[in-house]
């Protein structure tokens, strides 16, 4: 079994496993040179900022490694469509360390008018270190619960017995997995690179419909 724990052995060198929510693994990268950026996913999902702030139902928005900006503009990883908040107004960082595995992010200030909070202490545009269960105040009004995801540290890990279906749903990240690590669909583009990713970022916890990010798919 291999020692990346995001990644899964194919159990044939001819048929890739399919691994729900990453992808294959040695899986060929499609032909489609028509994919825009934000039709791109990129992974491995590190963690989630989640709110209750807007409407009262759950929203959430997944943490990518490398950047994810946070703002009022189309562009924007995590779009909060509030007045107090800046049309780039923060940028959560997050990847995973090469040696010891252990899953770090940091949150910066981008020049926003109505600041950041973390755990109520303002701050300033210094980068900030994030941890698992902090609160982000974005503006005046968006709350936001910071979920850090490191498998390692809780313990995670694939199963050796893990037995698949004959038809597994598609990866809903976009990302092909394999025995070096992870390879987005178009290879050309780095796994840190923020602009090479999925849009479709907030899903309202009381819906399943498929919403752009900022707006709302509910429980």
């Amino acid at each position: 079994m291999s020692n990346n724990f995001y990644s899964r052995q194919s159990s044939s060198a001819n048929e890739p496993t399919q691994v729900v929510g990453l992808g294959s693994q040695g899986a060929k990268a499609p032909e489609n040179n028509n994919i825009t950026p934000q039709e791109k996913q990129k992974g491995p999902v590190l963690g989630f900022v989640y709110s209750i702030s807007r409407n009262g139902f759950g929203e959430f928005w997944p943490i990518y490694p490398g950047q994810n900006i946070i703002g009022r503009a189309e562009d924007c990883d995590i779009k909060l469509l509030e007045k107090t908040v800046s049309s780039h107004h923060a940028d959560i960082r997050a990847k995973i360390l090469k040696k010891s595995g252990e899953v770090v992010a940091n949150i910066k200030d981008l020049g926003s008018k109505n600041g950041i909070e973390v755990n109520e202490e303002e701050l300033r545009y210094e980068e900030q270190d994030l941890k698992d269960g902090d609160k982000i105040l974005i503006g005046d009004a968006y709350e936001l619960l910071f979920i850090l995801i490191d498998p390692k540290a809780k313990g995670l890990k694939m199963a050796e017995n893990f037995c698949e279906c004959e038809e597994t749903p598609s990866d809903p990240f976009g990302y092909e997995s394999n025995a070096g690590g992870y390879q987005n669909s178009d290879a050309t583009h780095s796994m840190y690179d923020h602009n090479n990713r999925n849009t479709k970022g907030t899903v309202n916890l009381d819906s399943a419909s498929n919403l752009d990010s900022g707006h709302t798919t509910i429980l």
